[in-house]
């Protein structure tokens, strides 16, 4: 019995085989898919692409399109040079001669008077003291170190200050140097609102460190009128006042565009563009007049 048990239990898990077998290997056979394929029935039709919109129409600005900033040339690049004259353009007036007869000291030096130098115009008409200088900010001015030597405006017997108008740099010292037998009470009137007052003995001077300011500042003598000077400090080196004859230069300017400015005391200001190569040599022609 026992062994009956065993075969009828052996026979029964044979059949159970044969039968899993059967239903595995037998039968007809199903396609099998690639998973990421659809079935056919599944598949659409490509849809064409919808066109693309207009754009809308831009209207155009009226703003002004930005300049680009200018380009700081190259450290190694060479300076150029500007040279130049300045003419009165127009009829000059009649020279005024100052009367300095209400200093004893001064009448004595000079009885006929002195010139007012505002009003001085060459015979080729050429005109001096006159202040020119050029702007570019894009340029490091740290690469121009400031002049160790001051700007100095000498007072002597002749009445007055030389030079009359005198450009200097921001942080230089300005020395106001008195060579006359008088005693000189020179003010300095920055347009900041103060003023630096000085008593300067014959044969002494006095100095003083300035700063840059956008107007040429006046030097004054309270007690006397026609005693006057200008200096226009500037916070980079490009910078030069025209002489006796009306000739100019500026030096060791950086390549590129620049303006050139000039200003005269009575006749007011001009400007100019100047374009200026590596190591150029410009010449410029400068008119200013009533």
């Amino acid at each position: 019995m026992p062994n009956c048990i065993v075969r009828a239990v052996a026979t029964a898990s044979a059949f159970v085989v044969l039968g899993l077998g059967g239903a595995i290997g037998c039968g007809p056979q199903q396609p099998v898919r690639p998973p990421d394929v659809a079935p056919a029935e599944e598949q659409r039709e490509p849809q064409p692409a919808e066109p693309a919109s207009e754009p809308a129409p831009v209207s155009p600005s009226t703003a002004p399109i930005p300049e680009p900033p200018p380009v700081d040339p190259p450290a190694d690049a060479p300076p150029a040079r500007i040279v130049g004259q300045v003419v009165f353009s127009g009829t000059p007036e009649v020279a005024t001669t100052i009367n300095v007869s209400s200093d004893a000291y001064f009448a004595w030096k000079n009885p006929d008077g002195i010139p007012d130098p505002k009003y001085l115009v060459n015979a080729d008409r050429t005109l001096p003291n006159v202040i020119v200088w050029i702007e570019h900010a894009a340029v490091d001015v740290a690469r121009y170190p400031v002049p160790s030597e001051p700007a100095v405006l000498v007072l002597d017997e002749r009445a007055n200050y030389r030079p009359h108008v005198l450009p200097m740099r921001d942080g230089q010292a300005l020395r106001l140097s008195n060579e006359a037998d008088h005693c000189m009470c020179p003010q300095v009137r920055r347009r900041r609102g103060s003023v630096s007052e000085f008593t300067i003995h014959s044969r002494k001077s006095a100095e003083l460190v300035m700063h840059a300011e956008e107007k040429p500042i006046p030097i004054t003598e309270p007690h006397l009128s026609w005693i006057s000077a200008f200096v226009q400090v500037f916070p980079h080196p490009w910078y030069g006042a025209s002489d006796d004859t009306g000739n100019f230069e500026i030096a060791d300017v950086p390549p590129g565009t620049h303006t050139l400015h000039a200003w005269h005391e009575k006749y007011g200001k001009a400007e100019v563009p100047v374009t200026l190569a590596p190591g150029a040599r410009v010449e410029v022609r400068l008119q200013l007049g009533p």
